[in-house]
């Protein structure tokens, strides 16, 4: 919902997507074929995890990107005071 709401579509839709679509099908896919019906059980836990990690992955990187546009508006905020 963090990166829907300020504007960042693509990356809410790839978060939106990941569970379901990145990730799940894949493991439904390969993880039987690896581990029987333990790998169609572990499916939804592995597609929950890697979900987590990208999501993390992008907040991380929203955060820094909100930081910097921080500074940035801080910084204009000194120079126009200054003059």
């Amino acid at each position: 919902m963090l990166t829907q709401s300020i504007g960042y579509s693509f990356r809410a839709t790839l978060t939106a997507i990941g569970k379901q679509g990145l990730f799940f099908i894949p493991a439904i896919l390969i993880l039987p074929g690896i581990f029987g019906v333990l790998g169609l059980q572990l499916a939804q836990p592995v597609a929950d995890f890697l979900t987590f990690v990208l999501t993390q992955v992008i907040v991380v990187m929203v955060a820094k990107e909100l930081r910097e546009m921080n500074r940035n508006v801080e910084r204009d905020k000194e120079d126009s005071a200054v003059l």
